[in-house]
């Protein structure tokens, strides 16, 4: 049954589908910020912020972000970005741990 029958019939209410709309919203959003510090994982130190494994060749950028050397390059010759800023990287600007 479409919503045009609904209405015809009285059984269907924008507002009604709107408020249920909202409280699933709103709930969603509280249980998402209860449980979000259960969700977020730190990453080790000594692993790689590109590949998430141990480094063995490890590079930093200017953010203090450290990747593995050939993990970088290969992200760099393809993209020109930060993976994890998304701004302008260049090899050359790499320093090594």
């Amino acid at each position: 049954m479409g919503t045009v029958l609904w209405r015809k019939e009285g059984q269907y209410s924008v507002e009604n589908s709107t408020k249920f709309q909202i409280k699933n919203f709103n709930s969603f959003q509280a249980e998402n910020l209860e449980n979000e510090h259960i969700k977020f994982k730190r990453l080790p130190y000594d692993h790689c912020c590109l590949t998430h494994i141990p480094f063995e060749n490890p590079y930093c950028d200017e953010n203090g972000n450290i990747f593995e050397y050939t993990a970088i390059l290969k992200f760099i010759k393809h993209f020109k970005k930060n993976p994890i800023t998304g701004s302008d990287l260049e090899a050359k600007s790499l320093i090594q741990v």
